[in-house]
């Protein structure tokens, strides 16, 4: 399988410019979905269904931060977030109801390196990485960007993983990439600069630092250090770490 990016520097002017203008385009597609104003009652947008159709991942629109007077912005002023959706997972027609949380995700994680398997980690890592900068994003017939992993790498996964809490670990990965693409909106429309990794490349890479951190090659008291400093509540991987602990992203 190939999971390498082209890329052997993300912070190359070229490349993080060809990633916002995907990142923009999603945030764009995302805004422009229509929601219930009354609380409670919610617009559904689908943006995956499993080749079974058993599983599909969407957004309930509006999120509860629309419903909100108390979000604060950037530039200091509080008010609600008018583009704010909940990632949802739908098996068999139904809506899932779990802990959807960072610390579900965490978990999540953590569940699977109880497998001792270096590989899989890897593998994993290098999904959340290729995420945060939209590697796997492929434009529609209408130019609207959806997340489309690796499909060997997603076979390899559920070799070992079929399913977590219930959920197939194929759905759980597009639901992660679901709460990374709201991230991203919602930030944006707070003021902040998804530029500078706000939103969906912090989450997407703190995912990635949690795996380095479980397989040793970065240390634990730094992940959880990291998540003390600005921006609080995320620990993104080292961008000079990345190549380095997951090698499958080095472009042969």
């Amino acid at each position: 399988m190939d999971l390498s990016i082209k890329s052997k520097i993300l912070g190359d002017r070229q490349f993080r410019a060809q990633v916002l203008d995907i990142k923009q385009n999603i945030v764009k597609w995302s805004k422009a979905l229509g929601g219930s104003t009354i609380e409670g009652k919610f617009e559904y947008h689908e943006v995956w269904k499993s080749a079974d159709g058993l599983y599909a991942v969407g957004f309930q629109k509006f999120g509860k931060e629309y419903y909100s007077s108390s979000i604060k912005y950037k530039d200091g002023h509080t008010g609600n977030n008018p583009n704010d959706m909940h990632p949802v997972i739908c098996k068999d027609g139904n809506l899932l109801e779990f802990d959807g949380s960072f610390d579900h995700v965490f978990s999540f994680f953590m569940e699977a390196n109880k497998l001792d398997n270096k590989e899989l980690m890897q593998i994993l890592g290098c999904l959340m990485v290729r995420d945060a900068y939209v590697q796997d994003h492929v434009p529609d017939s209408k130019g609207n960007y959806k997340f489309t992993p690796n499909p060997d790498a997603i076979k390899y996964i559920q070799g070992f993983i079929h399913e977590y809490d219930g959920i197939s670990v194929e759905a759980y990965l597009h639901y992660i990439d679901a709460i990374a693409q709201n991230e991203d909106v919602k930030y944006s429309t707070l003021g902040y600069d998804i530029r500078a990794g706000y939103g969906r490349t912090n989450n997407l890479l703190t995912y990635a630092n949690l795996i380095a951190a479980v397989l040793g090659d970065v240390p634990l008291s730094k992940l959880c250090s990291n998540f003390s400093r600005p921006p609080i509540g995320v620990a993104p991987i080292a961008l000079n770490k990345i190549f380095e602990v997951f090698p499958q992203l080095e472009a042969k």
